[in-house]
C-alpha cells in the first residue's frame, strides 16, 4: 500500500470502498502512517464515494480542508509517558477525562454524521492503550454503526491486543524513500520543498570546488560555507551555530557520498562540527577545515 508521499497515495482507494469498517495501519518509525491514515479519511468523508481521490470541492472536503469537519477526529496518546486510557472510548471522570480533547468514541459514533457520508475515527499508536481502553474498544469495532469508520496505527502491531488485529483489516505502509539530492542519499529526506533542494544542490558545487581548488581559494571558499550556512539558518529558523553545525552535518554525508576515501577529510570535518558545538571560534574552525579540503580531489587515488 503506497502512502501520502508517493505519487500513487490514493491506492488506498480499493480498501477504502472494501465496505470494512475497521483498519489497523502498521509500519516502522518513519513510515507515514498519520498521513495514510488521513488520507483514507478524506476518501471516506467526500461526498464521492466512488472516487478514487477525495474531490476537495464538495461541502464536507471543504471542511476537512479548512480544518473543521465535525465527523472526523483524530486521537492520540496523552501524558507522560502517553498512553490511550478508557477516556476515549467511554465518558468517565477523572484527570485525564478532563484533559483529553476529543469526544469518546462512543459518544461520537451515537448520532450519524452531519455533512459527510461517514463518521471517522483515527487513533494513533493503538499499541499505547491501556488494558481497559483496549476491551472497550474491541466492542465498538466488534459492533460498528453503519455509517463508522475505524483506522488505528502503530510501529508495533505485536504489542497490538490479538483480538483487536483479528478484528481489523491490517495494512502494512512503507517507509517512503526519497530520491538523494545532488548523489547524496541523506540529502533526499532534509529538503522540504524544490527551493532548499536547490539551496543543498549549491552546497554540492561549492564542496567540489573546496575539493578541487588551490590552497590559495580556501578562505574564499570557507567564507562562502559561512554564507550558505547562514541562508540556511534563516529558512530553518536556528540559531547561527546551530546553522554552522547542520551545515558542517551535510557536509560530512557529501563526503561520505562523495569521497567515501577520502578518511582524513571526513574526519577533519566531524572534528570541526565537534569544536562548533564546544563554541569555538568558528571562522577559524572553518578556515582550518577548508585547508584540509583545498585540493585533495587531485590527491585521491584514482
Amino acid at each position: 500500500m503506497s502512502s501520502p508521499g508517493s505519487k500513487s497515495v490514493f491506492d488506498a482507494a480499493p480498501y477504502v470502498r472494501s465496505g470494512a469498517h475497521a483498519f489497523l495501519l502498521f509500519g516502522t518509525e518513519g513510515a507515514p502512517l498519520k498521513e495514510t491514515a488521513a488520507a483514507m479519511s478524506a476518501l471516506w468523508t467526500c461526498e464521492d464515494q466512488a472516487a478514487t481521490m477525495p474531490c476537495d470541492e464538495c461541502p464536507p472536503c471543504r471542511a476537512r480542508r479548512a480544518g473543521g469537519l465535525v465527523d472526523a477526529q483524530v486521537i492520540e496518546p496523552m501524558g507522560n509517558p502517553p498512553i490511550l486510557g478508557m477516556e476515549i472510548v467511554n465518558e468517565v471522570k477523572g484527570t485525564r477525562a478532563d484533559n483529553f480533547e476529543g469526544v469518546p468514541l462512543r459518544k461520537f459514533l451515537r448520532t450519524r454524521p452531519m455533512v459527510a457520508p461517514k463518521k471517522i475515527v483515527s487513533i494513533h499508536d493503538i499499541h499505547r492503550a491501556n488494558k481497559s481502553a483496549a476491551n472497550a474498544l474491541l466492542k465498538t469495532i466488534e459492533e460498528p454503526p453503519d455509517y463508522s469508520r475505524l483506522v488505528l496505527t502503530t510501529t508495533s502491531l505485536s504489542s497490538v491486543l490479538a483480538t483487536i488485529r483479528s478484528r481489523c483489516v491490517c495494512l502494512a505502509v512503507e517507509k517512503v524513500s526519497s530520491p538523494a539530492v545532488a548523489g547524496v542519499p541523506e540529502w533526499g529526506h532534509i529538503a522540504r520543498d524544490e527551493e532548499e533542494t536547490e539551496h543543498l544542490e549549491l552546497l554540492d558545487q561549492l564542496l567540489e570546488k573546496s575539493v578541487s581548488s588551490e590552497h590559495g581559494e580556501c578562505i574564499r571558499n570557507g567564507h562562502l560555507f559561512r554564507k550558505w550556512a547562514d541562508e540556511w539558518r534563516e529558512r530553518r529558523g536556528l540559531s547561527a551555530r546551530q546553522g554552522i553545525a547542520d551545515a558542517l552535518t551535510f557536509m560530512a554525508e557529501w563526503c561520505l557520498a562523495k569521497t567515501p576515501e577520502s578518511h582524513d577529510n571526513l574526519n577533519a570535518t566531524l572534528s570541526a562540527h565537534r569544536l562548533i558545538l564546544g563554541n569555538v571560534q568558528e571562522g577559524l574552525v572553518l578556515d582550518v577545515l577548508f585547508m584540509q579540503w583545498a585540493g585533495t580531489r587531485q590527491a585521491l587515488p584514482r
